[in-house]
Parts: structure tokens; C-alpha cells; sequence
């Protein structure tokens, strides 16, 4: 199976927006949900085993309906980074994934915040099981030194989920790739990081796509 970012998700009866994240067992490289930005719902946690690619990957089926989907626990929480409280903690199965800006005070017309108000910073950040990794298309791919490679397009999957291929969208103003590198050459998945044991070097050298850009409007 191959999934990327972006693709869309569709159940048995609709659809249910576009793949926006993943989360992984870090341990055992295996792909173990699924979250989408549905236009008029919370992303939800949706087990793998209720997925399958379309042809080339074009589409995500959900084995369920769109009731179904709707039942299962939404990723996201909350959280006023100026309030005084202590926030709770996300419960004993769950960690925290990646989080989200939602809203900073500023004076209405783009200048900045308003004088003499302290700064309040309101966040989400989503919910994953105890252990996990979550990953999206806006996380980096580095070598093992910190040298940043580029995003994760997708990821390559066998039958039981297990990561065989991360996909990096290496991309620059004039050109863009899609590049192929084997589970066996990552080192460590964490949320919005994967790390591999390649130089930028080899990188280069792996089997790669070339994605023509389109300028202009």
C-alpha cells in the first residue's frame, strides 16, 4: 500500500477529507493509525486496519461508514498557554502528538499585539496512543548529523502496516523529487521527525521521481 499526504479519504458512504497525519509505533515501524481534516468534523483516530489504497494510491477507502468514523476518538485537545491552571495531563494511554497555533492577540491590523496586554497563546495539539510517533507533511526528514533532507511525502506499507519506505519530497524553487528510501536505512521515528543513517550523499543517489512544477495562473 502507499500513502501520501493529501490523498483523500472516503468511506463507505462519503467522504471524510484528506490525509493530514499518521501515527507510527516507533518500535516496530509499523503505521498503526490514521488522521484527516474532514471539512465539518474533529480528525479522528482511525485504525489502519480500516484502510486500503485505491489504484496508485489515489484514494483511501474506509471498510465503514461515515457514522462509524464518527464514533471513534477524536485526536484533538486543548490548551491556553496563559492561563495559570496547570494543564492536565492527556491520560496514562495517550501522549502528545503534534500541536497546532490557534490564535494570538493583536491589535486588528496587522502591527502586532495591543499594548499593555499580556500575551496569551491558545494551542490544540493531538492526542496519539502512549509511544507513538505522529507524523505529517510538514515533518523533516535529517540525516543523523541534523542535516535536513526535506518532508514526508508518504510512506510505502506492506500488508500489516509495516513501514518498507519513506517517501521525502525533496524540494527546491526550480525542481521538486520524490525520493525512495528503505525502512532499513531509518534510525528513529519521532513526532515530526524521521532520522536516517544516510548522508545527503546517498540520498541522492536513491531511486528518485521527478514532479514537474506548474508556474503561474
Amino acid at each position: 500500500m502507499r500513502l501520501s499526504f493529501g490523498t483523500s479519504v472516503r468511506c463507505q458512504d462519503g467522504g471524510f477529507g484528506e490525509l493530514a497525519d499518521v501515527v507510527v509505533d516507533p518500535a516496530t515501524m509499523r503505521l498503526t493509525h490514521l488522521i484527516t481534516d474532514p471539512p465539518r468534523s474533529e480528525p479522528r483516530l482511525i485504525p489502519i486496519e480500516l484502510a486500503e489504497s485505491g489504484e496508485a494510491g489515489a484514494e483511501v477507502t474506509l471498510r465503514c461508514t461515515l457514522a462509524a468514523v464518527e464514533e471513534l476518538p477524536s485526536v484533538l485537545e486543548y490548551r491556553n498557554l496563559g492561563s495559570s491552571a496547570p494543564d492536565p495531563p492527556p491520560g496514562p494511554e495517550w501522549d502528545e502528538g503534534v500541536e497546532h497555533v490557534l490564535a494570538m492577540p493583536y491589535d486588528g491590523i496587522g502591527l502586532g499585539q495591543y499594548d499593555g496586554v499580556d500575551a496569551t497563546l491558545d494551542v490544540s495539539y493531538d492526542r496519539v496512543p502512549k509511544g507513538s510517533a505522529e507524523l505529517r507533511r510538514a515533518s523533516s526528514i535529517v540525516t543523523a548529523d541534523g542535516r535536513y533532507l526535506g518532508g514526508v511525502e508518504g510512506f510505502g506499507l506492506d500488508e500489516s502496516g509495516r513501514i518498507t519506505e519513506v517517501i521525502l519530497d525533496e524540494s527546491h524553487f526550480w525542481s521538486r523529487r520524490e525520493v525512495t528510501i528503505p525502512a532499513e536505512s531509518v534510525q528513529a521515528l519521532a513526532t515530526d521527525t524521521v532520522t536516517v543513517g544516510l548522508s545527503s550523499a546517498e540520498v541522492a543517489a536513491l531511486p528518485a521521481v521527478r514532479i514537474r512544477r506548474w508556474f503561474g495562473g
